[in-house]
């Protein structure tokens, strides 16, 4: 779902299970860790395992592809909250 909705779905999701404060917070915490898990997971590529894995199937853009992954890592990372 697109981070834009996030706001959106909280409210319903509080209001249909009546939740409190502290319940709307839980959902902004675990959006952040969902946001650690997932830029954990684009750097797989870094790792010796996910290198050796994508040097089979690829013909040589690793450099490249390790670059866009750092990328997307720093944008997911600056999604979190202050």
């Amino acid at each position: 779902m697109p981070t834009s909705f996030h706001t959106y779905f909280v409210t319903r999701l509080a209001d249909g299970l009546d939740l409190d404060e502290a319940g709307r917070v839980r959902c902004q915490i675990m959006l952040d860790a969902y946001r650690i898990k997932w830029t954990c997971i684009i750097l797989n590529d870094f790792l010796p395992l996910g290198a050796a894995r994508r040097a089979f199937a690829d013909t040589g853009a690793w450099a490249t592809r390790c670059a866009a992954q750092l990328a997307k890592a720093q944008a997911k990372v600056a999604g979190l909250a202050a």
